[in-house]
């Protein structure tokens, strides 16, 4: 549900209280406020009153924990804000090349400092912002501080951070358009990104289980290596280990199946990171074997599942639906078949028809006119109306009429799968460079 207007809150909130006898009438200038809130809904540099420097990402990183400071206005991306009003006049801050949010450290008090993180919702993500022009702007966790220029530096890289609020011109800021009027600037925005920096647990998990009968067990990496984050990249790798284990405890229903001697990583989102709709996209390269192509038995995949979707860990009570029934859909963003030869890389939506496990529904399947080339492409899918919109290195490679039919949300799922008994010659890994999800406005 959208927020009311502030004209209209406001207004509302001072007759309400009337009514109830805890004031007077309230003057509100509704106008004005409406005005205010409207200006507010877009794209802006953010300028420091006392040094006309602009708020800036340094050194135009795309980390976690990359320091704001000011700079001389150049026009870069770095220096430029999309705002989203929240309500009221509470909003969200985010800057344009990375995505990450304006984030005040959670200790609140003299001295915080600010800088980008993935946005999560978090009190010391949401600003207020107040007055008419200049502004202040306060984090939403203690509104007694404001973005403050520290020592009321005048030079480039003067710090940001966040003081006790004094009315001086270093906590004062225009905040200009870069586009020309207000209304928010169309496109995506970045709401959830993982860089592998770290195997953030609260981003994702092991999936453990045998499925699909697969010839190798999911397993976590602390046993035999087929999970790496290293160097900023996550590895997920079939591995042969040299003998025979029983897959049994990792079948999800308990069946008994043949032994293996192939284990292999699986990660989820579920429970972590969980979308309705927008745009998931991850840049992925495939290495593996001898020369430069896909062999028989290669099955890396790079998809989504509803979330209600069965399948282990399962950690809530409406963890109960079985695929691909509504609720635990499936839409597959890059598959490599190796036994289809080394082009056959596809993206599907898989639509339900109304069975379960095994039964009917239907596919759209789409060539991504990729090779196992060993390089990085970029692969996505797109969700903002009827459609889904698959892309590789932002080209469109096909679209699937979808409609509603799983209008809920949706974990991600990397893996590397063997599904053949063919040998496997030298080691086979998906190395992942970023993960991301936008939303549309």
């Amino acid at each position: 549900m959208s927020p009311l207007p502030l004209k209209t809150s406001i207004a509302a909130l001072g007759f309400g209280l009337a009514a109830l006898g805890c004031t007077g009438p309230v003057d509100v200038k509704t106008e004005e406020v409406g005005q205010l809130q409207e200006a507010l809904s877009g794209t802006y540099e953010i300028k420091s009153v006392h040094s006309n420097k602009c708020v800036d990402v340094a050194e135009v990183s795309t980390a976690n924990g990359a320091n704001i400071h000011q700079w001389d206005c150049v026009g870069g991306a770095n220096q430029k804000w999309v705002i989203t009003n929240l309500g009221g006049n509470l909003h969200k801050i985010e800057a344009v090349h990375s995505g990450k949010a304006m984030d005040a450290d959670n200790s609140g008090g003299n001295g915080t400092n600010v800088h980008q993180w993935t946005y999560g919702g978090g009190a010391n993500q949401k600003w207020y912002i107040e007055g008419g022009g200049p502004y202040t702007l306060k984090p939403s966790h203690n509104t007694g501080q404001c973005l403050d220029v520290q020592d009321f530096s005048t030079s480039n890289g003067g710090n940001i951070q966040t003081w006790s609020c004094s009315g001086n011109n270093n906590q004062k800021f225009d905040i200009v358009p870069t586009g020309g009027g207000g209304g928010p600037t169309p496109g995506w925005h970045v709401d959830f990104i993982d860089e592998f920096d770290s195997f953030n647990t609260n981003n994702w998990q092991d999936q453990i289980l045998w499925v699909n009968n697969e010839h190798q067990c999911y397993v976590p990496d602390n046993q035999w290596n087929t999970r790496e984050v290293s160097n900023g990249t996550l590895k997920l790798r079939v591995v042969n280990i040299g003998y025979e284990i029983d897959c049994q405890n990792w079948d999800k229903w308990g069946n008994k199946h043949p032994n293996t001697r192939y284990v292999a990583g699986r990660i989820a989102s579920k429970n972590k990171k969980e979308f309705v709709k927008g745009k998931w996209t991850a840049r992925i390269r495939l290495f593996g074997s001898s020369g430069h192509s896909g062999k028989p038995g290669m099955f890396p995949a790079w998809w989504l599942l509803g979330y209600r979707n069965n399948e282990p860990p399962v950690q809530q009570p409406d963890e109960n639906v079985c695929w691909p029934l509504v609720g635990s859909g499936e839409v597959d963003i890059m598959e490599h078949y190796g036994s289809g030869g080394p082009n056959k890389f596809t993206a599907r939506g898989i639509k339900n028809l109304g069975y379960c496990d095994g039964g009917d529904w239907q596919t759209y399947s789409f060539e991504t006119g990729v090779t196992f080339d060993w390089s990085y492409h970029s692969y996505s899918v797109e969700w903002s109306g009827n459609n889904l919109i698959f892309r590789t290195d932002d080209n469109i490679t096909g679209q699937f009429p979808i409609g509603n039919d799983y209008p809920e949300p949706m974990f991600a799922i990397l893996n590397y799968a063997k599904i053949t008994n063919d040998w496997m010659d030298g080691e086979w890994g998906m190395e992942v460079n970023w993960v991301k999800h936008e939303y549309w406005q």
